[in-house]
């Protein structure tokens, strides 16, 4: 089967590790022949240490926008036009002094008091930049929607609203996980997915089986087939474990 899961609140603890038992799991089922997946919004710099502990067979980031083989091959993507960047970062500088833009291998920001080590400060007025994804922060859900509809963007609003991102359309953790099914010559019908937070629903709804973390939104909880264990209880693990009978 396709096993996709999103990383933070979902396989990573709360405080962003991951234990041994929920390794020994994934490694039980990848050596049972199963696909493993990474399905998160995190960029590739801020996933490649925890890639290089887990051993996925695929990785998709930046919310299915970017997609790496077990090779670290690029096998999808798909950034929003440097020059749709531009206008729309500009446009959303109007309500907001903190942008984040992220490229293929960079955090480009606009919030001068970051304290991100790997983010590259811009304060001019050139964003070109073929971004993964642009994130506002605190924007009013009305003007976000309005920017997302007028350049045709894919709008999600996570971390209780705090947070805006903007990706092309249609990319979203659901479509990352269709196009590796289909890339496999596969089907989604042999998928289970985990998730907790708002951009982890279409992957958990479009999923065969979908798996929602007890820890996560209760949006998320309420659709999901089924509701698993705690992050900080395994929940991934523990879940799989019993569904594939494994012994570990």
């Amino acid at each position: 089967m396709f096993i996709s899961m999103d990383l933070d609140d979902t396989l990573l603890r709360k405080n962003k590790s991951i234990s041994d038992y929920s390794l020994k799991v994934l490694q039980k089922l990848k050596q049972l022949g199963h696909i493993i997946i990474i399905n998160t919004a995190r960029n590739k710099a801020m996933t490649k240490e925890l890639i290089d502990i887990i051993k996925p067979d695929f990785v998709s980031v930046n919310a299915g926008c970017l997609i790496f083989d077990n090779n670290d091959n690029v096998i999808y993507s798909d950034p929003i036009d440097k020059e749709i960047t531009n206008k729309l970062v500009k446009e959303l500088l109007e309500y907001t002094s903190n942008i984040s833009i992220q490229s293929y291998d960079t955090l480009f920001t606009t919030n001068l008091n970051n304290t991100n080590p790997n983010a590259v400060i811009i304060d001019n007025e050139n964003y070109n930049i073929d971004a993964y994804k642009i994130l506002p922060f605190k924007l009013d859900s009305n003007i976000a929607l309005e920017k997302a509809k007028k350049y045709n963007l894919n709008y999600t609003s996570y971390f209780g609203g705090n947070w805006s991102r903007y990706c092309k359309e249609p990319n979203n953790k659901l479509t990352g996980l269709k196009f590796i099914v289909d890339f496999c010559n596969g089907s989604m019908d042999d998928t289970i997915s985990f998730g907790d937070d708002y951009s982890d629903i279409p992957m958990i709804e479009g999923s065969y089986i979908g798996v929602a973390m007890s820890n996560g939104m209760e949006d998320v909880i309420r659709i999901a087939k089924y509701v698993c264990n705690s992050c900080d209880d395994d929940g991934v693990a523990k879940f799989l474990s019993k569904y594939f009978n494994l012994e570990v």
